[in-house]
């Protein structure tokens, strides 16, 4: 009832009341569904409309942490997070011209685990994110365990959600049983960028 007293709070007084009602008997029947983000922010000072954020992580440091730093803010928001982290390098390639080896996308993951976990969501739920992967990632076969209850805390990620991204090209690959080819996102910036067209992408 809240809800709806605040999302017809500035309508005319002639229907705002009937808007008030209907609205409050679709979602009360569940005949609407409202995402948790938008049952606990609406009715706050805030007034938290959105449910989803998308967040396209770089391949950079400076992205890497200032994704971070949006992260805790769309979570103190209590909105859900998607976060794309395609374009950041995988584990052993180089940096400034091999003066640092990379890490790889795991400790970064852990780090916006934690971050996502940090705020809690008007005390309704605790922070909630989906990492999403294109399937040619060359560390794709550690992120498809990452939740798995084997191995350590050290090489696993198990608060977060994944997604894995595919194309017409994977799905013809594996139908007739051919390689998979994976690449390090860095070393063919062309091909993430040609990702969502299939045809160029091939």
């Amino acid at each position: 009832m809240l809800i709806a007293m605040t999302l017809f709070a500035d309508y005319d007084r002639k229907t705002r009341l009937g808007m008030i009602k209907t609205f409050y008997n679709i979602t009360s029947k569940w005949q609407i569904s409202l995402p948790t983000p938008i049952m606990c922010g609406v009715r706050t000072p805030n007034r938290q409309y959105s449910s989803c954020t998308l967040i396209d992580v770089g391949d950079s440091l400076e992205s890497l942490d200032a994704s971070n730093s949006a992260i805790m803010q769309y979570t103190a928001r209590r909105a859900g997070i998607g976060i794309n982290m395609g374009r950041v390098r995988a584990l052993g390639s180089s940096i400034r011209g091999g003066e640092v080896v990379h890490t790889g996308v795991v400790p970064f993951l852990k780090m916006y685990e934690s971050t996502v976990k940090s705020c809690t969501q008007n005390g309704v739920r605790g922070g909630s994110a989906t990492i999403y992967f294109p399937f040619w990632h060359t560390e794709i076969e550690d992120i498809l365990v990452l939740k798995n209850n084997k191995g350590t805390d050290n090489n696993r990620v198990r608060k977060l959600d994944y997604g894995v991204q595919f194309c017409r090209l994977f799905y013809r690959r594996f139908v007739k049983n051919e390689t998979i080819t994976l690449f390090s996102p860095h070393e063919v910036p062309e091909l993430y960028e040609a990702f969502g067209n299939n045809d160029l992408f091939e």
